[in-house]
């Protein structure tokens, strides 16, 4: 732990999260950057800055595919991406229209992103591709 706090601040984490056998992934909130941990030695690996076209976004929550990293930002504005490993915006899977206030992500086995919306009183699924699959639940009276 020493080496990792002495060479990067760690404040408003977000989410850790493992995408393989070997590597820690964890979102900062502060800044829009994934820290790649080596769980071997708890070292780090690399710091991915995600490039978002919303500069005024923080990092909510994050989930990691085989391939791409899916970012949940605390703004409306397109608050639902995705990026490439490098960093680099790969599709904006919601607009602001689909999703009044979503709070939290999680991914199905064939990389669906599941997106619960504390607003609108519902869960939306979505292909990996951003296609709208299904909604589940709908706001009560």
């Amino acid at each position: 732990t020493d080496s990792i706090t002495s060479s990067v601040t760690l404040k408003y984490l977000i989410r850790c999260i493992t995408a393989d056998t070997d590597t820690l992934y964890v979102g900062m909130h502060d800044s829009n950057r994934i820290l790649h941990l080596s769980l071997d030695n708890m070292s780090t690996i690399r710091m991915t800055s995600l490039n978002s076209p919303h500069q005024d976004t923080r990092l909510r929550d994050l989930k990691v595919t085989t391939s791409l990293f899916v970012v949940l930002f605390d703004s409306s504005n397109k608050p639902i991406q995705t990026f490439s490993r490098d960093g680099n915006l790969h599709r904006i899977i919601a607009s602001e229209e689909e999703q009044k206030l979503p709070y939290c992500l999680c991914l199905d086995r064939h990389s669906n992103i599941i997106v619960s919306d504390n607003l609108a009183h519902n869960m939306k699924v979505f292909s990996p591709e951003g296609d709208l699959i299904v909604t589940i639940g709908q706001e009560g009276t």
